[in-house]
């Protein structure tokens, strides 16, 4: 809307018309008074249309500014929007999409509970059976030691002449059979000293196989629901498995092959599950 505060020039032009109208009116000559009445109104013309301009001018710059004001806020607003969709895809790739691969290798490979976390407790467990057999071994040597010696203190015994030195022979064969007794309570205790270890990795095992089962359920409402999601993952992986291969070795101690190697036995499991999420998408869209 045009500002009439622009214009106050125009009101002075009036009031100058009016003034010279009613001091015209007093004049004999008409010729001369509507001559100046002429001048009047085209002074007052040129200074309407002087004003006009310039406030058409003033407006365009206050719209000009308007519209800069309005385009650095939705600049603004979209490369916050821009910067916002890259770290949510950046969140995407290195967490949601890992947990996706691992509800794919959950559903489609039985074996994968077996190799969930790298130090797998089936191991720790036979570990520890070894190592108990080790330790009931180890008390065993230590009993036939003793008997053996306790064998040459007696045969000592029957040679020796003198009394005082059977004495102490006698307690060197007593501090052995208390060592004997000693190490077959041992035996005996091994296995209880180990049973809160195995009993640790045994429920370790459990929770690995209801994860598994989660897992598996996971995947099979992304299926189910979002295949897109599944798609997503897997053309991700399979990216991120070339950029791996595409990268040159850090140092000698760099695990890339191996790494390579781990993911490449994936490979039939994401590309079924791929396979399998198109196949939903199609009976979605039917």
């Amino acid at each position: 809307m045009k500002s009439w505060k622009n214009r106050r020039n125009t009101y002075w032009i009036l009031i100058a018309t009016v003034f010279g109208l009613i001091f015209s009116g007093n004049q004999t000559n008409h010729y001369k008074n509507f001559i100046g009445l002429i001048f009047c109104w085209v002074l007052y013309l040129f200074c309407f249309v002087r004003n006009n301009q310039e406030v058409e001018k003033q407006e365009q710059r206050e719209k000009e500014e308007h519209q800069k004001i309005v385009k650095k806020e939705l600049e603004k607003k979209e490369k916050e929007q821009i910067e916002k969709e890259k770290k949510a895809q950046e969140f995407y790739e290195l967490v949601e999409y890992p947990k996706i691969i691992n509800y794919i290798m959950a559903k489609y490979n039985k074996d994968w509970e077996q190799n969930l976390y790298p130090q797998n407790s089936r191991i720790h467990i036979a570990f520890i059976k070894k190592q108990i057999e080790a330790d009931i071994e180890h008390e065993k040597i230590d009993i036939r030691n003793y008997k053996n010696a306790i064998e040459k203190i007696e045969d000592l015994k029957r040679k020796t002449r003198f009394h005082y030195k059977c004495e102490e022979l006698d307690r060197k064969i007593n501090s052995y059979q208390i060592a004997i007794n000693y190490c077959q309570e041992n035996i005996k205790n091994i296995p209880k000293k180990y049973e809160h270890r195995i009993a640790f990795y045994q429920n370790e095992i459990e929770r690995y196989k209801d994860q598994c089962r989660k897992y598996e359920q996971k995947a099979n409402d992304l299926l189910y629901n979002s295949p897109q999601e599944i798609i997503k993952a897997v053309d991700c992986h399979l990216k991120k498995i070339e950029e791996v291969k595409q990268r040159p070795l850090k140092s000698y101690y760099d695990d890339r092959d191996i790494w390579i190697k781990r993911e490449e036995e994936k490979l039939p499991y994401l590309l079924q599950a791929k396979l399998d999420a198109t196949n939903r998408i199609k009976e979605m869209e039917k």
